[in-house]
């Protein structure tokens, strides 16, 4: 299948990482920054063609794959040149229709997962949804769906929203709060974040069997209310926000478990 991509954030990093691992080299690859673009050449595709201007991108491929922020992909699809082949974004939270003044095939194709550059991640097994506007379009996700070791399963930009925002919860508050939790053990003499991984790797293990409700433990969760009282006082040397983000998040678990 002849790609191009349009972007080298995280998302197009797993993307293509991915393609040359199943040997489908993307024909090429659009950035911005050329020093971003020249960084995945090297580690990933050194025979990649890169380019920083949108007009010198090849008009003929199969698929224009489109891994920009929310706000810039209308912005870069309407000063992209006349092409052949579908046009696909990976946002969530953006319905594929905003590529409609711009293109006659179009679509969305959102691997949900997390994406950190430098990290690139397995894409084969990750969920993916998708839209399409005709079946051309169509036919090119699940080929490119196929190729990836991906299932696609069709959706609409409501359902994603509100997936993308369980998805902050569950990933990017948490990771928020090991921030919180690292730099608090930072602190402590003798003490490392070390400590945490083995209660976080059961943490994670409880939830593929139990549900979150069900696996919920700590004191809010007993309502230990002398504990909390320590913690308290501890959180007196950070911040103020420490305290307020403990106080809210100890009230929304005692909510769910009233004695």
């Amino acid at each position: 299948m002849k790609i191009v991509q349009i972007g080298a954030g995280a998302v197009a990093e797993s993307i293509l990482a991915a393609l040359e691992k199943v040997g489908n080299t993307p024909i090429a690859l659009y950035n911005r920054s050329i020093s971003r673009a020249q960084e995945l050449k090297e580690k990933y595709a050194s025979d990649l063609f890169i380019t920083n201007q949108l007009n010198e991108l090849p008009t003929d491929a199969d698929c224009y794959l489109f891994s920009l922020k929310d706000d810039a992909i209308a912005l870069v699809a309407s000063a992209m040149p006349s092409t052949k082949g579908v046009w696909l974004h990976t946002a969530a939270a953006r319905s594929s229709d905003l590529f409609a003044p711009y293109h006659n095939d179009y679509g969305l194709f959102y691997p949900f997962n997390t994406f950190t550059r430098s990290f690139p991640i397995e894409l084969q097994g990750t969920p993916l949804f998708i839209e399409y506007n005709n079946f051309e379009t169509q036919q090119t996700i699940l080929s490119l769906a196929a190729l990836l070791g991906m299932k696609a399963k069709e959706s609409d930009v409501t359902s994603r929203t509100k997936l993308h925002l369980a998805a902050v919860f569950a990933c990017n508050f948490t990771n928020h709060l090991l921030t919180i939790a690292d730099e608090i053990l930072s602190d402590a003499e003798g003490l490392s974040f070390d400590e945490l991984r083995p209660l976080l790797r059961e943490t994670f293990r409880k939830v593929d069997f139990l549900s979150p409700l069900e696996a919920q433990s700590g004191p809010a969760r007993r309502h230990d209310d002398e504990t909390i009282r320590k913690h308290h006082l501890i959180l007196k040397e950070y911040p103020e926000i420490l305290t307020a983000i403990y106080d809210l998040l100890t009230h929304s678990i005692k909510d769910h478990y009233p004695i």
